[in-house]
């Protein structure tokens, strides 16, 4: 199976920047993940830092991202 992206630039550059940017953007999200696991792990009131990372997972879900699928 092969993509082609075409975008018609200038024009279409804020879709075309969501696209090259879009490796980049995982990376981050996945590094903030494996920080809020980190943090979770180290504090003394894990709870909070918890419903931060479970709030964090469901956003992303919410808008039809599953890191797990795409790491």
């Amino acid at each position: 199976m092969k993509a082609k992206f075409t975008f018609n630039l200038p024009e279409e550059s804020p879709d075309y920047n969501v696209y090259h940017k879009a490796p980049n953007l995982l990376s981050a999200l996945w590094d903030y993940s494996n920080y809020l696991r980190h943090q979770e792990r180290q504090a003394e009131t894990p709870d909070t830092i918890e419903i931060m990372r479970k709030r964090f997972y469901e956003t992303l879900l919410d808008n039809g991202v599953n890191l797990d699928e795409l790491i």
